[in-house]
């Protein structure tokens, strides 16, 4: 989906923004599909960790 990223950045940014924990927990553990689809190169070249390691490194900012 374009877009899709800036998206959902923008709305953590937002929620992060207004809760006064120093975390905040989205979930994202639903790698069912890791390997499938777009990440199944670099699951296959680098390994299921390296995929996991991307999706969570996805978000561009600190959080709060």
């Amino acid at each position: 989906m374009p877009g899709g990223l800036e998206l959902v950045c923008d709305l953590v940014q937002q929620l992060s923004n207004a809760l006064p924990a120093p975390v905040f927990n989205i979930g994202g553990d639903e790698t069912f599909d890791l390997g499938q689809g777009r990440s199944r190169a670099l699951v296959e070249r680098e390994g299921y960790a390296s995929g996991l390691d991307d999706s969570a490194n996805a978000f561009p900012f600190p959080l709060g």
